[in-house]
């Protein structure tokens, strides 16, 4: 009696080893890159987060941390206090940006509005970022 099956999956049947057999990335996808987590320096490994403004990952030493605190977002220079933190490149336009797109409020999951205009106020003078304070 003749195979009915499609001639795909009476080529699956045979012995000869399939795709799916010889893949060697855990079954994530051929090719598909996997998001890193951490920047090395040198022996150490830093962690990584997003700008909630420009949407760009860089080292958490780049960015400070933002929470909401009764019904104010405010910058956790320290990076302790407790409950949900998004972080922001320092600079004017990644704030500002981040207070446009609404960001600040979606990124922490604040119920009602959330007062942004403290995070305007705790920016570096010259929208520095990763630069010694004592450089003009």
């Amino acid at each position: 009696m003749p195979d009915s099956r499609p001639s795909s999956l009476a080529r699956a049947s045979t012995s000869s080893p399939t795709r799916s057999s010889t893949r060697t990335d855990s079954g994530r996808g051929v090719g598909r890159r996997m998001p890193r987590r951490a920047v090395a320096e040198g022996d150490k490994m830093n962690p990584v987060r997003t700008c909630l403004g420009c949407r760009e990952r860089a080292d958490r030493s780049f960015l400070v941390r933002v929470v909401a605190r009764d019904g104010e977002a405010v910058v956790d220079v320290s990076a302790i206090l407790p409950g949900r933190g998004a972080w922001v490149h320092p600079t004017t336009r990644c704030v500002e940006t981040a207070i446009a797109r609404k960001a600040v409020a979606r990124a922490l999951r604040a119920d009602g509005a959330l007062g942004t205009a403290g995070l305007l106020t705790v920016l570096t003078p010259h929208d520095t970022v990763g630069v010694p304070s004592g450089t003009p």
